[in-house]
This record gives C-alpha cells, structure tokens and sequence, in this order.
C-alpha cells in the first residue's frame, strides 16, 4: 500500500500539479463558472498523475491498483457528467 512517506510525496505532487493547473486554467477559462467546472478533474488528475510519479509500476499492483482504478473511475465519470450538463445548457440557450 505504500509507506507514509510516499503517500507524503503524493500529496505534495498533486498540491504542485494542481497549483500549477488552477494557475493556467485561471489565465484562460472565460468565465467564473468554467474555472469552477475545471477544479474536480484537476484535482483528480493531480492525484493519478502523482501516484504515477511515487508509486511508478507499483500503481498496478495490490491496493493501490484499486485507489487508483476508482480515482479513473471517478474521473470517467465526472467527464460524463460535465459532458451532459454542458449539452444541455446549449440546448437550452438554442432553444431560447
């Protein structure tokens, strides 16, 4: 499952990566509303990208294997889910 000090890494690579995202996403969203849409998957991705970093092959294997499958998972899923409300909110300003 990886020791302490490896989860610290962890969490202070995702911190960086997300600081890092938060800064360029706030440079270039066009609205307040699609910076806040952005953050989840941010967030998300910090942590899958720096369980990679840490963790390397490891993040196949074992219990960390399932952390990271749900985090894709969870990440799968607020796609869709941005995908469908950003559908509807076109269809409802088409349809006005």
């Amino acid at each position: 499952m990886g020791t302490i000090s490896e989860w610290m890494r962890v969490l202070v690579l995702s911190a960086v990566y997300f600081g890092l995202a938060l800064s360029w996403e706030a440079i270039k969203s066009k609205s307040f509303a699609e910076f806040v849409e952005a953050l989840p998957g941010f967030f998300l991705i910090g942590v899958l990208w720096a369980m990679m970093m840490v963790f390397e092959w490891r993040v196949l294997h074992g219990g960390i294997a399932a952390v990271s499958a749900i985090l894709v998972l969870a990440l799968l899923t607020l796609g869709l889910v941005q995908r469908r409300a950003r559908k509807r909110r076109e269809a409802s300003s088409i349809a006005r």
